[in-house]
């Protein structure tokens, strides 16, 4: 005999109906409402992944890189920010391969790799506790979940399942995100790897990983900004060990990977440049410079500018929207063009038009 379903049983079908309704609607309101990002491009597209921290996901506005690159005469470029909230070398080389790795050197799309290198996050004595699980200590490779953003572990089907279900902000929104996986992955199978799988990550819609700061310099909070800077991430300054290593392995992974990596470094504040010790900041870049020149890469250091000026920070390092701007137009000249253009390592000199 076939049971019929209870009161209850058939109230919860009535209900998850109504979720599947729901869930169709917001799906609807939300593509209507954000423009749609075509992930997928042509063989000659011009395509740049800058990946840093949080100065490059508050001062680096890909879209208005995009804009400068298509004035100088680039067509149809595409420009994204990956960024590790870890302000370490070691969480930069992380958000690379949780987020780029693992479909870079399946695509025959390959573009720029730009890697900020900031003066904190070359610290050898500043290191947050799963980084030094993953970098600080013997060289084994990670277990679980994890294992699927080792460089020789990572699986692309998994990695896009990963990826959507991270971007999930509720569960109506989880089914369709699977869907869209699977679906990537079906024509993965034919040789269309990327297509929409960038649209699975935050960096691969709407802002492309930036995030504007408006406004001037209300809310500095300098006093609290050093003290975290000279207590923890500063603290006992050293440089030329895991950190750099951790970079130049980085670069190597990059070329490996296919794609043409470059090095950059992003201006803070003259009140920033003081939470360093005598010395230490020049130290920092002579490091830089020095992994620059034999890993064989460009190094652009915005930093040396000398024009960003208090008014353009929100705070004593990230730029503000109108800074942004600013660099972001400079960046599309200086770090993204002479590698498209095949031009030599001298045009990285400061005489370069800014």
């Amino acid at each position: 005999m076939i049971s019929l379903p209870g009161k209850k049983t058939g109230s919860l079908f009535v209900c998850a109906a109504v979720l599947l309704v729901a869930e169709g609607t917001m799906r609807l309101i939300e593509s209507a409402a954000r423009p749609a990002e075509d992930a997928r491009w042509r063989n000659d597209r011009h395509v740049t992944i800058n990946v840093g921290t949080s100065l490059t996901h508050r001062g680096v506005s890909p879209h208005i890189v995009e804009e400068e690159l298509v004035r100088l005469g680039v067509p149809d470029p595409w420009v994204a920010d990956v960024y590790g909230k870890a302000a370490t070398m070691t969480g930069v080389r992380l958000a690379y391969e949780e987020s780029v790795h693992r479909w870079a050197k399946r695509t025959d799309r390959p573009g720029i790799i730009a890697i900020e290198v900031r003066g904190g996050g070359l610290n050898d004595h500043y290191m947050l506790e799963g980084e030094a699980a993953r970098f600080g200590g013997e060289d084994s490779p990670p277990a679980g979940i994890a294992a699927l953003f080792a460089p020789d572990g990572a699986d692309l089907l998994a990695g896009r399942l990963l990826g959507a279900i991270r971007l999930v902000r509720g569960a109506p929104y989880v089914f369709p995100l699977a869907r869209r996986a699977l679906a990537e992955a079906k024509r993965s199978s034919r040789g269309d790897a990327l297509t929409e799988y960038l649209g699975t990550f935050d960096w691969g819609r709407a802002g492309r990983g930036f995030e504007a700061y408006v406004g001037g310099r209300a809310g500095w909070r300098t006093e609290q900004w050093r003290e975290r800077y000279q207590g923890r991430i500063l603290l006992d300054y050293a440089v030329g060990g895991v950190q750099t290593e951790v970079l130049r392995a980085l670069i190597r992974l990059v070329k490996s990977d296919g794609w043409k990596p470059v090095l950059y470094i992003m201006p803070v504040s003259d009140i920033h440049l003081r939470f360093y010790g005598a010395g230490e900041y020049d130290m920092f870049l002579r490091t830089v410079h020095s992994v620059a020149d034999e890993e064989g890469v460009a190094l652009v250091d915005f930093g040396q500018d000398g024009d960003f000026t208090r008014d353009l920070f929100r705070d004593t390092h990230h730029l503000n929207s109108e800074g942004a701007a600013i660099l972001s137009r400079r960046f599309a000249r200086r770090v993204i063009l002479p590698l498209l253009t095949d031009r030599s390592r001298d045009v990285y000199r400061k005489e370069i038009e800014h």
